[in-house]
């Protein structure tokens, strides 16, 4: 391109040349009363040496601009290169457990222009491993700054440090400036991970209204995420999925029922508004929940509710899983309802198709003991010690014996019962 004009320049140069050659006549200049004469070639020639001058000068700053913007182009891009190698070994410091190292090698390489964001997060993390839990919290402001669009990663990561950290306070006040976040970037409050977030939390601060408010929430999740792994709508739900998305509603389900205890002390309509909470399908299939609601009742003295609810569950579930059904059965020993009789002729009702059923032997024998029925009490606890030795099927038979006087045969059934501890 310069060949191209400077061939062209001189081209013209030489035609304007010839003209010029060709008009002999001088150019007269006059001003008032003052003229002078000068040959054609001498302003053109001053007209051809301006244009090439301007031209130079031109050329010159252009150059010289370019050589500056590639040399600040190529400080920059060394700089970036030298953030990059801090970063990469303020990682490595981090995984190898030297988080001082780390923190300052990640403070050095946010000096960068590109890398501010990770640089801040890993700066976080190494200050986080040192319990210095302010200095992590500001690193991550500044993280936040740099990448305003991070900031759903950014609360995440921190809920997750405080929840480790078991600051719990500011792991709360995190979640609300999530909850009412209007920022230019806003944090999606329903994320399957800050959606576990708050599960943990409220767990661990016995929030019982919070939990049931967040119930509905994780139900409606169709997200995959890592804690816990919820249901993808992207494929089909496997059974795995299935049953994590089970276990994490009874687990709330089971908080809501024990948060009715504090204390060791049952506040029953708390515990009622619990259990009626969980859908009906959930009550009537799950024996885990029904254990903790009858042992709350049993607590209180509630016998006769607790009576009739786990009558109910061990009628449907005589052809079930045996070990709900033993479950239920050791429960039922326990209650001592306003009409015990009631309840040895329904437990004796089961024997017909459970005659070698060790736990109902049991129940019945506590049953009997209640009612100071000795002889059956006694028959019952044999008859279970016989089929299956259990401690608490000798210690009960210890006991009774003592009751009736018979001593000696007592403490041998006591020894009886610690060995069977230790079988």
């Amino acid at each position: 391109m310069k060949v191209l004009f400077i061939t062209l320049i001189l081209f013209i140069a030489t035609l304007v040349g010839i003209y010029t050659n060709q008009y002999q006549a001088p150019l007269i200049f006059t001003y008032q009363n003052w003229s002078f004469a000068m040959p054609v070639w001498l302003p053109v020639t001053a007209i051809f040496v301006a244009l090439g001058s301007i031209a130079t000068i031109y050329h010159f700053f252009v150059s010289v601009y370019l050589k500056y913007q590639i040399t600040k182009i190529q400080l920059i891009y060394r700089k970036q290169q030298h953030s990059l190698e801090l970063l990469q070994t303020a990682a490595i410091q981090l995984i190898e457990e030297n988080n001082p190292a780390a923190e300052k090698t990640a403070l050095q390489a946010a000096h960068g222009f590109r890398h501010k964001f990770l640089a801040y997060f890993t700066a976080a993390q190494a200050a986080h491993a040192q319990q210095a839990w302010q200095r992590r919290d500001n690193y991550l402001q500044l993280a936040l700054v740099a990448n305003p669009k991070a900031a759903l990663a950014i609360t995440l990561n921190q809920t997750q440090l405080q929840l480790d950290a078991h600051q719990i306070d500011a792991c709360l006040a995190t979640i609300a400036a999530a909850d009412s976040n209007t920022t230019k970037y806003p944090i999606n409050a329903q994320h399957p991970q800050l959606l576990a977030c708050k599960y943990k939390l409220y767990v661990l601060t016995n929030n019982t209204d919070k939990l049931r408010a967040l119930l509905p929430q994780i139900k409606k999740l169709t997200h995959k995420s890592c804690i816990p792994n919820f249901i993808s709508k992207k494929r089909p739900i496997s059974p795995e999925e299935l049953q994590q998305l089970n276990t994490l509603e009874h687990n709330i389900y089971q908080e809501l029922l024990r948060q009715a205890t504090h204390n060791n002390a049952v506040d029953l309509p708390v515990l009622n508004a619990a259990w009626n909470f969980i859908p009906k399908k959930i009550r009537n299939n799950t024996t885990e929940l029904l254990l903790i609601y009858v042992n709350s009742l049993i607590q209180i003295r509630a016998y006769n509710t607790a009576e009739i609810i786990v009558r109910k569950r061990i009628l449907s579930l005589q052809n079930n899983a045996v070990n709900n059904y033993n479950q239920l059965l050791e429960l039922y020993g326990h209650i001592y309802s306003n009409n015990i009789s009631k309840q040895i002729t329904f437990a004796e009702t089961l024997l017909s198709a459970n005659a070698n059923n060790h736990v109902l032997l049991l129940a019945l024998a506590r049953l009997c003991m209640r009612q100071k029925l000795w002889g059956k009490a006694r028959s019952y606890l044999q008859s279970s010690v016989e089929i299956a030795p259990s401690t608490a099927a000798y210690t009960e038979l210890a006991h009774l014996l003592e009751t009736l006087g018979e001593s000696q045969q007592s403490n041998a059934y006591y020894k009886q019962g610690l060995l069977a501890i230790t079988s």
